[in-house]
């Protein structure tokens, strides 16, 4: 499910995919991604641990659709594209793992107003 959805939002899988671990390059970055029951160090523990990962845009419009991709990709809602009070822009999805991801865009004077 996680590795379909990506490859729906478009992103190519690095060699050696499978559906326990998916990697894609994004620039200079390696993103490896894997369900949650799979933590390296699952001793019994209280502590739990929330990653909201953030991708900036360039564009409010961007943003809108890069929102509507992922949620016809199978992203669930966790919050509409919203003006934020101090100026940009920002909505957040989930994949269907449950990794939330906040699109964000963030005005500044060489990108739209």
């Amino acid at each position: 499910m996680l590795r379909r959805f990506y490859r729906a939002l478009g992103w190519s899988e690095l060699a050696g995919a499978t559906d326990q671990l998916c990697r894609y390059q994004l620039g200079p970055v390696v993103l490896a991604l894997y369900p949650g029951e799979h933590h390296l160090d699952d001793q019994e523990s209280d502590a739990t641990s929330h990653t909201t990962l953030v991708v900036r845009l360039p564009s409010r419009q961007l943003l809108d659709e890069a929102h509507r991709t992922a949620l016809n990709a199978g992203a669930e809602p966790v919050s509409p594209p919203t003006d934020q009070p101090w100026g940009g822009r920002a909505s957040v999805v989930a994949d269907p793992d449950g990794h939330r991801w906040e699109l964000l865009w963030v005005p500044t004077h060489q990108s739209e107003t």
